[in-house]
């Protein structure tokens, strides 16, 4: 088993996996760059970047038995309708919660 891969199934990886999800998601609510420059992504394209950070470093390879690639097709066009960041943020939270783990429920600030 792969460095990385136990990283990803310890309780330490998890925490450390938890904590970028949550900064990067506040960076997205933000409408900011990890780097400081302003965002214009789409909405649709925030769910993306989301759901890819949680694809890459969710602890569980199986996913809570979700079928996780599935989700950005489930949530896409809730994104795109989302009004404002509240509502997008409601979106994100909503695919976030399918994975069933109280650590991921509400992890996209509003």
């Amino acid at each position: 088993m792969s460095a990385i891969k136990r990283l990803r199934m310890s309780r330490f990886g998890g925490i450390i996996l938890a904590f970028t999800a949550c900064l990067l998601a506040f960076w997205l609510q933000q409408g900011i760059s990890p780097l400081g420059v302003e965002s214009v992504q789409p909405r649709s394209q925030r769910l993306a970047e989301v759901w890819q950070t949680v694809d890459a470093n969710f602890f569980d390879p199986n996913f809570n038995g979700v079928d996780w690639q599935k989700m950005p097709e489930k949530y896409r066009n809730k994104a795109k309708q989302a009004p404002d960041k509240a509502e997008l943020a409601t979106v994100i939270n909503q695919m976030l919660s399918e994975l069933k783990n109280f650590s991921y429920s509400l992890l996209y600030a509003r």
